[in-house]
């Protein structure tokens, strides 16, 4: 759902207003909810005409299908659905990445391959100077040094 205000992002903060049964709905991005400081903006929430605790109701943003919210995902560490992983899109992203350092997922093995891909890239890149230079002998050790690496030989 997009905010109600700016239109461009995300709305992360729901919250209902109910005014003398004047129920007015509202769904706002974080940026626009910092700017819109409701605390202040709220109408008589100054006021204590009753002499209880002003309350307003603050809605979360929910997934639709099975109706978590990321604060629950967040204190479970477990998503409800396969649903939230598209609703809570940018929140789960900022989580992983502040856990991982990375929002793709990247085991071991994965990153052991990918510096031995790099290092065998930067050799041919050796070897295609050394053929461009006319240095034979070298290009033949980098060869059989790709081999190798490459676990051909």
């Amino acid at each position: 759902m997009k905010c109600n205000r700016c239109n461009k992002n995300e709305a992360t903060v729901f919250y209902k207003q109910n005014i003398n049964g004047t129920v007015k709905e509202y769904a706002l991005c974080s940026d626009c909810a910092k700017m819109e400081d409701l605390e202040i903006t709220l109408p008589f929430a100054h006021l204590n005409l009753f002499g209880t605790k002003n309350s307003y109701v603050f809605e979360k943003k929910r997934c639709d299908l099975c109706g978590a919210a990321f604060e629950d995902i967040r204190k479970s560490g477990k998503v409800g659905c396969g649903k939230c992983y598209s609703v809570f899109e940018n929140e789960l992203k900022q989580t992983i990445n502040s856990i991982h350092g990375a929002n793709v997922h990247q085991n071991r093995i994965c990153a052991e391959e990918r510096k031995k891909n790099d290092q065998i890239e930067a050799i041919r890149k050796e070897l295609k100077r050394a053929v461009e230079n006319e240095d034979y002998e070298q290009a033949a050790v980098l060869r059989d040094r790709i081999k190798e690496m490459e676990g051909n030989i």
